[in-house]
């Protein structure tokens, strides 16, 4: 490639066909590694549902890893 070009994007072939049943991904990560970023842009990718993990807490756990996160 010369390098007066930047590289195209070309979507995976994986994404060209239409999704038929029930998928499932889980991203995982340490604290802060941009999990939520990086999932909610291969939802938008997929044409998929995103689903925050930390939404599934109880309230009370969530009071408590928002004090840990201080």
């Amino acid at each position: 490639m010369r390098p007066d070009r930047q590289p195209q994007r070309v979507w995976s072939a994986a994404t060209a066909h239409t999704i038929t049943g029930p998928v499932i991904a889980i991203v995982m990560g340490v604290s802060g590694s941009g999990k939520t970023t990086v999932s909610a842009l291969l939802a938008a990718a997929l044409g998929c549902q995103f689903q925050e993990g930390d939404d599934l807490h109880p309230a009370e756990n969530l009071k408590k890893m928002q004090v840990a996160r201080r």
